[in-house]
C-alpha cells in the first residue's frame, strides 16, 4: 500500500487504496484508537450508503471501489446512532475516475 501510483495505468482500486493510505492518521472521533478512513465493501452507491448505516459506523469514512465501472464510493455517518440507510445523517457520493 502506498500513496504513489502511475496515473496513466491506475485503477479505481489503486486510487481508493492510496486515499486510505494517505489519510491513515485521521482518527475516528468516537473511538480514537481506530482509523477514521477505512476500506469499504460497497459495490454501488446504494451499498455504500447502507454500509454507513450500521450501528458501528459512527465516525468512519468508508472508501470502496469498482474497477470495472471506474467508480469510487465514499460514505460516512456523522451522528450517533447510524442505524438506517434512510438516515439523513449519512453522507455518500460516487466518484467517476474514468479517463
Amino acid at each position: 500500500k502506498g500513496t504513489n501510483f502511475n496515473c496513466s495505468t491506475r485503477t479505481a482500486a489503486q486510487i481508493a487504496e492510496s486515499a486510505i493510505a494517505a489519510l491513515q492518521s485521521f482518527k475516528n472521533p468516537y473511538s480514537n484508537a481506530d482509523a477514521a478512513v477505512i476500506a469499504g465493501s460497497g459495490t454501488s452507491l446504494t451499498a455504500a450508503q447502507a454500509e454507513a448505516a450500521t450501528a458501528d459506523a459512527q465516525g468512519k469514512v468508508y472508501i470502496a471501489s469498482v474497477d470495472a465501472d471506474d467508480k469510487i464510493y465514499v460514505s460516512s455517518c456523522y451522528v450517533k446512532p447510524c442505524t438506517t440507510a434512510a438516515n439523513a445523517d449519512i453522507v455518500f457520493n460516487e466518484l467517476d475516475v474514468a479517463e
